[in-house]
Order: structure tokens, then C-alpha cells, then sequence
């Protein structure tokens, strides 16, 4: 009985959240971007949709207020959900009890995820609907057009380079891709067998003629390193250039990956070695991937920028305010003013 109540209402459960996903945080990225894009055709557009009547029972809301109060309402009803999902973790654990404790995670989990997403989702709305506001009281405009506007054939060029240079992003996100897997999927396993075995006598086992205890870590390790390799196959598989870009580097060092580079490592390797550098990666690398990443992101949006304004100069700093002269009339206010301190 319990199963036939739950399962409906865990299956609308999740096509609600489905649905929230990509009916509210796509449009509402949109509306954000339309408005702040400082095009007068999108700011009218963006404009006149959020200001869509929504009548509720007599009342009458826009849509850009109604969105922002459903996800406020949701945001609100998960963060408490997050909240009861932890507090019966921690009372699992502090009793002892183990039953039912993994399917409690996972609830805490679903729960966070879903606070932060109907938070993404309030912050986008509420934010166009204050940039609506602003346009409707024309205190956000257009900007008017530069004095020296760029050409147009520069204005590809710059196309071309920025989308040339997000291209080129895509070789240092594959290796930090790469690393973000080995750290979430092979590290911990690694620290734990290595805590395990730490004081045993596996030390100089190998593969091939391991016994016992030692012969169950070696099939630790071994199911590790296809781990490792499933990791590279699925980061490459995820970047198209990066993925070109890292079997250059492989052919150049000699290193073909493959189920038969684990088998010579160990044949030639102690269990225990191949495990203390199943996660190893070159630090300096990684440091250089992330800076180019970076870069090629910031130079990406420079070129947009330049793009959409037709001006590759900085803007002038606007002159510091003067008084203006004074209005007709103010001389004779002025001298009876002093009249009166004199008397």
C-alpha cells in the first residue's frame, strides 16, 4: 500500500522538477540576456513579454512577478525539505543506525539540488523583472552610438576570434574535466585501499603471482586502473578538439592508452605502485589548462562585447559635475535673503 502511494507522487514529483528546469531557468537566462544586451529591439521584446497579464481570482499580476513568486514559493519548500532530509541523516547516524541511511543522502541531496535550482530560477526572474521596471521608466536605454564606429569587416574579425578562441577553450576544459573525474571517482578509492594496506605485507606482490589478501587488493587496483581509463575515454569522448588535442600529446610521448598499457604496467609494477600513481597527474599542466581556459573565456566575451557595441576603444570618463548657472530670479532671493540677516 505504501508502495502504490508513493510511487505516484515520487514519479509527478519528478516531472514537476523536470519541467521547472527547462520552462523556468532557460527563459528567465534569456530575458536577462535580451535585457541587458543593450539592443532597443530586444529590450522592447523582453519588455513585452514579461509585462504578459496573469490573472489569478480578480487579480492581476505580470509575468515576470508571477514567475518570481513560484519560485520563491519553491525555493522556500526545498530549502525545508534540505533542511528534515539532513536532520534525519545526522539523527540516522547518531543513533547508530545504518538502515535506510544511503536513500536518506540521496533525499538530501535531490533536495539541495532543487533549492539551488528554484534559487538560480528567483534570482533570474526577479532580476528581469527589475530590468523591465528600469526600461519601462526609461532609466535603462540604449547607448547611444559610438563617435568612431568599427567596421564591419572588423566586426567579423572579431567574431572569428572570439568564437576561435572559445574553440580553443575546449583543449584545457577536457583536462580539467579529466581531473575533476579522477579526483571525484578514482582518488577516494585510492586513499582507502591505501590506508587498508598500508601496513601489510603486499608491498612487492605483483599481479601474476599474488596470493591471499594480496591477490585481492591486486584486483582492486586492476578494477582501479579501468576505472582511470574509463575516465579518460569519457573526458575525451566529452571534447571534440580536446580530445584530438590530448592524442596528439600521446602519440608525440609514445603512450597509447588502451587496456594493454595496464597490462605492462603490471607486469613491471608492484600492485602497490601502480596504486600510488593511478591518480597521478602533472600539477603544472593543470595550473597552465586552467589559466588558458580562462583566458580564452575572458578573450571570448572582450570580442562579443566589441561585437555588439562597434567599438573597440574604452569609454571616456564622464566630466565631473559643475553647477550649472543659476535660474532667472535667483538674484533677487539671494539679496533678500541677506536683507533679512542684516535686520
Amino acid at each position: 500500500a505504501g508502495s502504490s502511494y508513493h510511487w505516484p507522487v515520487g514519479v509527478a514529483l519528478y516531472k514537476m522538477w523536470g519541467i521547472f528546469v527547462w520552462s523556468v531557468l532557460p527563459p528567465g537566462a534569456l530575458f536577462v540576456l535580451l535585457l541587458t544586451s543593450g539592443n532597443s529591439l530586444a529590450l522592447r521584446v523582453a519588455s513585452r513579454v514579461l509585462s504578459t497579464p496573469v490573472r489569478i481570482s480578480g487579480f492581476q499580476l505580470s509575468l515576470a512577478s508571477f514567475v518570481s513568486a513560484i519560485c520563491f514559493v519553491l525555493m522556500a519548500c526545498s530549502y525545508l525539505s534540505f533542511r528534515t532530509a539532513e536532520d534525519r541523516v545526522l539523527h540516522m547516524k547518531d543513533s547508530g543506525l545504518v538502515s535506510g541511511d544511503r536513500s536518506l543522502q540521496t533525499s538530501s541531496f535531490y533536495w539541495g539540488r532543487n533549492f539551488y535550482m528554484t534559487m538560480l530560477g528567483l534570482v533570474l526572474w526577479a532580476t528581469a523583472w527589475r530590468l523591465k521596471t528600469l526600461v519601462d521608466q526609461n532609466q535603462l536605454c540604449p547607448p547611444r552610438k559610438p563617435d568612431q564606429p568599427i567596421p564591419t569587416y572588423k566586426r567579423a574579425l572579431y567574431l572569428l576570434l572570439g568564437v576561435s578562441l572559445m574553440v580553443l577553450a575546449d583543449i584545457p576544459l577536457c583536462r580539467i574535466n579529466y581531473n575533476l573525474q579522477l579526483a571525484w571517482y578514482v582518488t577516494p578509492v585510492k586513499n582507502d585501499l591505501t590506508n587498508k594496506f598500508a601496513a601489510s605485507s603486499c608491498r612487492n606482490a605483483m599481479f601474476a603471482n599474488a596470493e591471499g589478501d594480496c591477490a585481492g587488493l591486486c584486483m582492486k587496483v586492476k578494477k582501479l586502473s579501468d576505472e582511470r581509463l574509463a575516465t579518460i575515454m569519457s573526458a575525451r569522448g566529452q571534447h571534440l578538439l580536446g580530445s584530438a588535442a590530448a592524442q596528439f600529446f600521446d602519440g608525440a610521448r609514445g603512450t597509447e592508452q588502451g587496456a594493454g598499457r595496464i597490462e605492462d604496467l603490471f607486469e613491471k609494477k608492484t600492485c602497490m605502485k601502480v596504486l600510488e600513481s593511478v591518480d597521478k597527474s602533472n600539477n603544472m599542466v593543470n595550473i597552465f589548462c586552467a589559466i588558458c581556459s580562462v583566458l580564452c573565456v575572458i578573450g571570448f566575451f572582450s570580442c562579443f562585447s566589441i561585437v555588439l557595441t562597434g567599438s573597440d576603444s574604452m569609454p571616456q570618463p564622464s566630466a565631473p559635475w559643475a553647477p550649472g548657472p543659476p535660474p532667472p530670479g535667483a538674484e533677487i532671493f539671494a539679496d533678500q535673503a541677506s536683507n533679512k540677516k542684516g535686520d
